[in-house]
């Protein structure tokens, strides 16, 4: 079990490339680590709010993770900014807001 808001090495900072998402699961959490438009490690749960797929399926696109299913994306702090169904000008619902 994981203690929230706390340090715990998962990977080497190696494993993290730029521009290809890498999924893992550590103490059973599924993960999701990228690097963002800086080359800053991202890391986020491995699950789509939306339908639950695994954003490590995903790609990159400018340091932001899309999901493969509907194309949602999510910045490094998890916040959805894009809802591609909806278009680029659409506020975002409360719901896929960390």
């Amino acid at each position: 079990m994981m203690i929230r808001n706390q340090w715990y090495i998962i990977l080497e900072s190696s494993e993290v490339k730029q521009g290809k998402p890498v999924g893992v699961t550590r103490m059973g959490e599924k993960l999701v680590l990228w690097r963002d438009a800086e080359g800053k490690v991202v890391c986020m749960k491995d699950q789509c709010p939306h339908r639950g797929v695994a954003l490590s399926c995903g790609k990159l696109i400018d340091g932001l993770i899309e999901c493969p299913f509907h194309g949602f994306q999510f910045d490094g702090s998890g916040r959805c900014t894009l809802i591609p169904a909806n278009g680029r000008n659409a506020p975002v619902p409360r719901r896929f807001r960390p």
